[in-house]
């Protein structure tokens, strides 16, 4: 929406030129507490279409505190210097929504066969007032290590001033768009849902 008005909906610095795309495929709105929807479900048919080698994940807030994690009460509480240390502790999926990008990692390696590449852009930050820092790129290069023994590159981008939430998808035949409206973390924010397998997991209204 933002890039259709030409501006964005919440209060950011500058403005962006009005872009539509080239074609738009498909547009639907996930209905709030609708299950059977994983990322899988949702883009299996555009990797099947695509046959992508390479994906550009763009989410600005997947470093940032997951609520229905166990450690949140605590960890908002905490000064940037306590905070970075109990993360380091406890590790960045149980603590942060990065638990959403490992596990899309392991859906894209197991969805799209052709797949070497996979890029987060990300602004890496747990609280605005604290960046991951060293915590996010310690973690980040042990994730690469183990897929690099999949064959599968993954690379990080921070970017600080990121907004859009997207998933770009680079075939040899075509790049596709996808835009969801919360990003990988599209399901309800909850212990309990987390728990359940992707299928069955609840989601909130989404558009995408």
């Amino acid at each position: 929406p933002f890039r259709q008005m030409g501006r964005w909906r919440f209060r950011h610095e500058g403005r962006l030129p009005v872009v539509c795309p080239d074609v738009l495929l498909e547009q639907r709105v996930l209905a709030q507490g609708s299950t059977g929807l994983s990322l899988a479900t949702l883009l299996q048919p555009w990797f099947a279409h695509c046959m992508p080698d390479a994906i550009i994940v763009h989410d600005p807030y997947l470093a940032g505190l997951r609520r229905s994690s166990e450690f949140f009460p605590a960890c908002e509480r905490l000064e940037p210097d306590e905070l970075l240390a109990h993360v380091s502790a406890a590790g960045m999926p149980a603590t942060t929504y990065m638990l959403h990008f490992e596990e899309f990692v392991q859906m894209a390696h197991a969805g799209a066969t052709r797949l070497r590449k996979i890029q987060l852009c990300t602004r890496g930050l747990l609280r605005p007032d604290t960046p991951a820092g060293e915590v996010l790129l310690t973690w980040f290069a042990q994730l690469q290590a183990q897929w690099a023994m999949q064959g599968v590159e993954l690379q990080l981008n921070l970017v600080r001033q990121l907004h859009a939430r997207k998933l770009v998808l680079i075939g040899a035949s075509c790049t596709l768009e996808v835009c969801i409206e919360w990003g990988l973390a599209y399901h309800v924010d909850t212990t309990a849902d987390l728990a359940l397998r992707p299928e069955c997991r609840l989601c909130r209204r989404t558009e995408v």
